[in-house]
């Protein structure tokens, strides 16, 4: 029982420490280069290299779609997107002089690896849960991209 309260405390701890860094961030004018905080023992410490606010997109308003379009948003039949699990920068190659993990046309299987999200420089590859043909690569090679955005978008059929 100790234990199960200790390891409560300390993600409640965590969690209020990461909110603390969200908020501190939100609030400065600039990046700063690094971030120290602590809170009943547990520390955080953040530093960046490159100190680039990160691009926030801007939320579109709601306008009826047009005549013979679906809205962006609206996926076509037996299309799957594959989604963002996570805040970061997008990287469509394992180095910036390799070639892409994929391109529109490719066909792809559950498993293979599609792309690299970046958050705080740790490098999370991006996989295909469906097998299928690449129709559309949204987001460019490096740019930052937000929990849940789509990445990629593979037609089923």
């Amino acid at each position: 029982m100790i234990e199960d309260n200790t390891t409560a405390h300390a993600e409640e701890t965590l969690r209020a420490l990461r909110m603390t860094l969200v908020k501190v961030l939100e609030a400065a004018p600039v990046i700063p280069a690094r971030v120290r905080l602590s809170l009943d023992g547990a520390e955080l410490d953040v530093s960046w290299h490159d100190r680039v606010r990160p691009v926030i997109p801007t939320i579109p308003v709601d306008r009826p779609p047009e005549p013979g379009t679906s809205p962006p948003d609206t996926p076509v039949a037996d299309t799957h997107t594959v989604r963002a699990p996570l805040v970061g920068t997008f990287y469509r190659a394992p180095e910036p002089e390799s070639a892409p993990f994929v391109e529109v046309g490719d066909v792809v299987t559950s498993g293979q690896q599609l792309g690299i999200i970046e958050a705080m420089k740790l490098m999370n590859a991006i996989e295909a849960d469906h097998d299928g043909r690449v129709v559309e690569l949204p987001v460019a090679d490096g740019s930052p991209v937000e929990f849940d955005q789509p990445l990629v978008l593979i037609d089923l059929t």
